[in-house]
């Protein structure tokens, strides 16, 4: 009878339960779901932030990259152009040189490469002899173009700086008055003895230059031919990506004759083949063009440099 009882309690109970049951199912399925769209909203509203600060991100980029380009409008210094191209011509002509509005232009003539110390150009130069017209930029910001080189070749012209065929140097009426003095500002031609090369130089070397040509005055032979003197490497840059050559920079310190120093200034630099022609085109062809290095400088035994005597220097030995 008692168990009956239970029965009938717990099977009274059991409709009961099962709506409690239920209840509580349907509740937690609706807690989930309130969730889950709380999550999806949360996802959506970081989602538009992140794009949000993206295009705010991408906008200020742009404005930097603008404002850069207008501060650093005189940056950049593009590669000087000629009025006249390489080539033999008939009878001598005019060069100008042209290059960003707010660069300086410096040139050589005599196969050297372009320095700030060199030859500033302010206006058409005269080709009256066979040459190599060299030429750089440089920015307001300091910053060097790549150097434009131009052969010029006239009917029996000679190209300037041939060693030995200089002239002697004349002095007027340096050794008139007793002890002779070479003046400050004497042009002193000197070529090298050996071959120097940008991948075995170091800055610091002294190399050994001669006297090209005799210096005279008056008929005598102040300074001889082939007198010793020396000159001191003060930079090297190596060859770089996108065909950028080597580049040695020296400068003299003096010579040598009988027993006196005559000290001298005066600097001039020497650049490798450049290569960006090649560069750009293995740039094209494959993004290869940034392994292409330019050539190793090299200045070739005979090669002629002129200095400069310092100051006015009374010589020992005459």
């Amino acid at each position: 009878m008692r168990s009956l009882f239970f029965s009938l309690i717990l099977a009274g109970m059991g409709p009961s339960l099962q709506a409690q049951n239920t209840a509580q199912i349907q509740q937690s399925t609706q807690s989930a779901v309130q969730a889950a769209q709380q999550a999806n909203r949360a996802s959506v509203r970081a989602t538009q932030q992140a794009n949000g600060q993206a295009v705010r991100d991408s906008q200020q980029a742009g404005q930097n990259a603008a404002a850069t380009q207008q501060r650093c409008r005189d940056c950049a210094a593009r590669t000087p152009r000629f009025s006249m191209k390489s080539g033999t011509y008939s009878a001598p002509f005019t060069v100008t040189i042209t290059a960003d509005r707010n660069a300086a232009i410096y040139y050589t003539l005599d196969g050297w490469t372009p320095t700030f110390d060199s030859e500033k150009y302010n206006g058409p130069i005269e080709v009256e002899s066979t040459m190599t017209l060299q030429a750089i930029a440089i920015s307001p910001r300091g910053v060097v173009s790549r150097v434009t080189i131009a052969d010029f070749k006239l009917p029996d012209g000679e190209p300037m700086s041939v060693f030995p065929g200089l002239p002697p140097v004349e002095i007027p009426n340096a050794a008139s008055s007793g002890r002779p003095v070479i003046p400050k500002g004497t042009p002193v031609p000197l070529a090298f003895v050996s071959p120097v090369n940008s991948k075995t130089a170091r800055v610091g070397d002294k190399l050994a230059l001669v006297l090209a040509q005799d210096v005279t005055s008056d008929g005598v032979v102040l300074l001889n031919k082939g007198t010793p003197s020396i000159a001191t490497i003060t930079e090297i840059d190596t060859p770089k990506a996108m065909g950028v050559p080597a580049e040695i920079f020296f400068k003299a310190d003096y010579i040598q004759a009988d027993g006196t120093a005559i000290k001298l200034h005066g600097s001039a630099a020497k650049q490798g083949q450049d290569q960006e022609g090649k560069a750009a085109a293995h740039a094209v062809v494959v993004p290869g063009g940034l392994f292409v290095h330019g050539k190793d400088a090299e200045i070739h035994q005979g090669a002629v440099f002129t200095a400069y005597v310092d100051t006015d220097t009374p010589l020992r030995g005459h």
